[in-house]
């Protein structure tokens, strides 16, 4: 199952993530998300670990500069609607201003 991380300072709006098909295509599964430190997410980048990096912010405020890497998924616009685009093997990590 996807591990998802809050870094510290953001929004706790990610705890309400539904996401589907993780044990059955017609079952739900909501991720309790756990926050992490900045320096621990600093680690993580440095170490390259295999994670992914979500940038909810608006697409004005991605487009005027995100974490290199980070895709753009917009809360709450896209986060419902776009969550099977997420890895189910990964470590995922959300964040926001």
């Amino acid at each position: 199952m996807t591990r998802i991380i809050v870094g510290v300072g953001l929004a706790l709006f990610v705890a309400s993530i539904v996401m589907m098909g993780c044990n059955n295509e017609n079952e739900a599964a909501t991720i309790e998300p756990e926050r992490i430190s900045l320096a621990e997410f600093k680690n993580l980048l440095d170490s390259e670990a295999d994670i992914v990096v979500v940038d909810t912010r608006s697409t004005l405020n991605y487009d005027e500069g995100h974490i290199p890497g980070a895709i753009s998924i917009p809360y709450p616009d896209e986060i419902r609607s776009r969550n099977e685009e997420l890895p189910r093997d990964k470590m995922v990590i959300l964040y926001c201003s």
